[in-house]
C-alpha cells in the first residue's frame, strides 16, 4: 500500500478495504485491520483532525476492547480514571453509580477529549503501517465486478479507488448512507445542549474523581471532570444563540447546582439539538455503515463513542475473515448487522429514556423521579446493575 502525509493529497488507487472517516470508529477499524494484515486505506473529508473535546467517556468494555487494539496504557497513562457518578438536586444526593464495584477487568470510566483518543489511535495506526489522507471528500461510491469503485474529490483533483469493501464512518450526516438510500429511523427533542470545557476557581461539592449529575423540573446540568484539572459541563437550555459565554454557564451552575462552583476560565464551547436514531441497514452490497453513521443518540450515558469503536473492530474481524478466509456468503456477510444492531437499538433506547427521565417537565414527576432514583439506588444490585449497563459489558 502507498502510505503518504495527507498533506500530499496522494491516495492510492487501489485498497482491500476503504474505511471513510476517521473518528474513533474509523480509527479503531483502520487499525483492526491492519494488525490483520489487510490491505486498507483510511480517507477524510476534514483537511485537519478536530482538536476540541467533544466524545470524552471511554466505558469499561470499550477499554477491554482497545486492549486488543493495543492503545489501552496509553488510553489509561492519558486519562482521567472516575470510579462514581453521582446524582443531584439542590437538596443533596439522590444515588451514586459505582463503577469501581464492576466484576472487570477495568472497573471504571475513563475520561479523555476525544481529540486525545483519535490521536492515540491515529499513532497506532502509524506504528501498523497505515496513515489518514484528509482532505479527500468521497462523492461516489458504486459497485462493480471487482468490488466498489469510489470516486473522491481533493482539493485540486478527483481520483478513484477500486476496493473490495467500503467501511463508511463517516458520521452522522453520512453522505454515503444518503447515496445507499438507507433510511435513518429516530426523532429529535425539544431542549438544546449546550456544553463547554472549562477551569473552576472553587469546585463547590464537585470532586476530581467524580462525574455529578444534577437534576430540576425539565433541566441537566452535568459535570464531568477531565484531565489537567478541565471540567465538561453540559446543561439542556429551551433555546441556545451558539454566543453562549462563561457567565451563561456560571448562572446555570447557580441555579441548577447551588452555590460553591465558581468558574473561572472557558475554553471551548459548542451547541447542538440532540436527537436520535437508527439505520434501517447496516450493510448493502460491499458497504458496511459504523460508528455514528449507523446510530445516533443522546449523550446521557456517554455511549456514542463507544459502541462505534466496537463497531469498528467486529466489523473489520468479519471483513478481515472475507478476504483472507473466503467467508464471503450474504449470512457471513450479515453477522455484523445481525450482531451490531440489536446493540445499538438497545443503547439507543437507554439513552433516549434516559434523556426523557432527565427532563422531565412536571414538578410532580420530578419529585417521583427524585424520590425513585433514591430509593432504587440504596439497593446493591440495582445500583451494580445499572453500572453493568452504562459499561458495556453486557455487549461483549
Amino acid at each position: 500500500m502507498l502510505v503518504q502525509e495527507a498533506t500530499t493529497m496522494i491516495v492510492p488507487t487501489t485498497a482491500e478495504v476503504l474505511v471513510v472517516g476517521a473518528g474513533p470508529a474509523g480509527l479503531a477499524a483502520a487499525c483492526t485491520l491492519r494488525a490483520n494484515g489487510v490491505e486498507v486505506v483510511v480517507v477524510d473529508a476534514a483537511p485537519e483532525p478536530s482538536t476540541s473535546s467533544r466524545a470524552i467517556v471511554i466505558h469499561s468494555r470499550t477499554l477491554e476492547v482497545m486492549e486488543g487494539l493495543g492503545i489501552v496504557e496509553g488510553v489509561l497513562k492519558e486519562g482521567l480514571i472516575i470510579g462514581e457518578g453521582l446524582i443531584r438536586n439542590r437538596q443533596g444526593i439522590l444515588g451514586s453509580i459505582g463503577f469501581a464495584a464492576l466484576k472487570a477487568k477495568y472497573p471504571m470510566v475513563v475520561s479523555l477529549a476525544q481529540a486525545d483518543t483519535e490521536r492515540i489511535l491515529k499513532q497506532r495506526l502509524e506504528a501498523l503501517g497505515g496513515s489518514v489522507h484528509r482532505g479527500a471528500q468521497v462523492v461516489k461510491v458504486s459497485e462493480n465486478e471487482d468490488g466498489v469503485l469510489v470516486e473522491i474529490n481533493t482539493s485540486d483533483s478527483t481520483s478513484y479507488i477500486q476496493t473490495q469493501y467500503v467501511i463508511a464512518a463517516d458520521g452522522r450526516k453520512s453522505c454515503i448512507r444518503e447515496q445507499l438510500g438507507i433510511p435513518f429511523e429516530g426523532g429529535g427533542y425539544n431542549h438544546q445542549f449546550i456544553l463547554a470545557d472549562i477551569r473552576l476557581l472553587r469546585t463547590g461539592p464537585l470532586r476530581p474523581d467524580v462525574f455529578q449529575e444534577f437534576l430540576s423540573p425539565a433541566n441537566l446540568l452535568l459535570y464531568i471532570p477531565l484531565p489537567r484539572n478541565i471540567w465538561r459541563v453540559v446543561a439542556t437550555v429551551d433555546h441556545a444563540t451558539g454566543e453562549e459565554d462563561m457567565s451563561v454557564f456560571q448562572r446555570l451552575t447557580d441555579e441548577r447546582a447551588g452555590p460553591g462552583v465558581k468558574i473561572d476560565e472557558m475554553m471551548w464551547s459548542s451547541r447542538f439539538r440532540i436527537q436520535h436514531g437508527l439505520a434501517a441497514r447496516y450493510r448493502k452490497g460491499r458497504v458496511f455503515l459504523a460508528g455514528d453513521a449507523a446510530h445516533c443518540h443522546p449523550p446521557v450515558g456517554g455511549q456514542g463513542m463507544n459502541i462505534g469503536i466496537q463497531d469498528g473492530v467486529r466489523l473489520s474481524n468479519i471483513l478481515t475473515e472475507a478476504l483472507h478466509d473466503g467467508k464471503t456468503t450474504e449470512a457471513d456477510l450479515d453477522r455484523y448487522e445481525r450482531e451490531r444492531r440489536p446493540i445499538a437499538k438497545d443503547v439507543v433506547a437507554l439513552a433516549h429514556q434516559g434523556t426523557v427521565i432527565n427532563t422531565l417537565e412536571s414538578p410532580v414527576l420530578c419529585v417521583l423521579r427524585d424520590w425513585v432514583i433514591w430509593a432504587l439506588t440504596k439497593i446493591p444490585p440495582v445500583r451494580y446493575a445499572i453500572a453493568y449497563r452504562l459499561s458495556g459489558l453486557g455487549y461483549a
